[in-house]
């Protein structure tokens, strides 16, 4: 039993065995012969009369078809039952999906919180757990300074066997203000100038004297991610400060 040497016969015939490898193996023999008579039959018939509208490549298109119609079949008859025995109420397999589930659920609920989140993402700072902050007992504003400025300025001359480097900050509420842009109500941190060499920060900027960082969320919901803004000046509750860079 021979196909037409013909490129569409030879195109059908090739379709017909790669659909043959999506069957059930302990069908496939049976399917492709079958597959391949039909086909021979529908070569003969179109090359003897061409009034037929039936070709050898358009009928073995169909072959597609029924090879992944018997491919699902077998899936409903083979595995399905598996996966309901395997699921059914009190199964080993259905505890571990639910108990997988709801750790699931329980992370993402976790990284919704920004406190867990900050706990379980990892440390932006290099040399994080090396890394102490001070504060005054009871201290929970931030806004609010919780060491005195004397007690600062005697640390960093007293406390050398204490701590390798020291630095402060102060959270504020600034109006920042750049040319042809709105102005911003920001919180600000007011920090040494060794605050961010300290926390390990790549800051890329040869600035001396004051400059402001940007987080990288304000720059983004602020200033629309705007490119161009590092190296702009803006204007600090009246005061000029260069806009040095932007930091997680």
């Amino acid at each position: 039993m021979n196909l037409s040497p013909s490129p569409s016969g030879l195109s059908a015939r090739l379709l017909v065995r790669s659909a043959a490898l999506l069957v059930p193996a302990a069908q496939r023999t049976d399917w492709t012969a079958e597959w391949l008579a039909e086909l021979w039959h529908v070569g003969q018939v179109s090359d003897s009369d061409p009034s037929v509208s039936a070709t050898p490549l358009t009928f073995a298109a169909g072959a597609l078809s029924d090879a992944l119609q018997l491919r699902a079949h077998s899936f409903r008859v083979r595995l399905l039952p598996r996966l309901r025995s395997l699921l059914q109420p009190g199964s080993p397999a259905r505890c571990l999906l639910l108990l997988a589930a709801g750790t699931l659920a329980a992370l993402l609920l976790c990284l919704a919180l920004p406190g867990a989140r900050r706990v379980l993402l990892p440390a932006p700072y290099q040399h994080a757990a090396s890394l102490v902050l001070v504060a005054s007992s009871g201290a929970s504003d931030p806004a609010t300074p919780s060491i005195q400025v004397s007690d600062y300025r005697e640390w960093t001359t007293n406390t050398a066997s204490l701590f390798s480097e020291l630095a402060f900050y102060r959270v504020a509420y600034k109006t920042l203000h750049l040319a042809d842009r709105p102005e911003q109500r920001l919180v600000v941190a007011q920090a040494s100038a060794n605050l961010l060499q300290l926390l390990g920060v790549d800051s890329a900027s040869d600035k001396a004297g004051p400059a402001i960082f940007l987080t990288r969320s304000a720059w983004q919901t602020q200033y629309a991610g705007d490119p161009h803004l590092v190296g702009r000046m803006s204007d600090i509750d009246g005061t000029p400060v260069p806009i040095a860079g932007i930091l997680p």
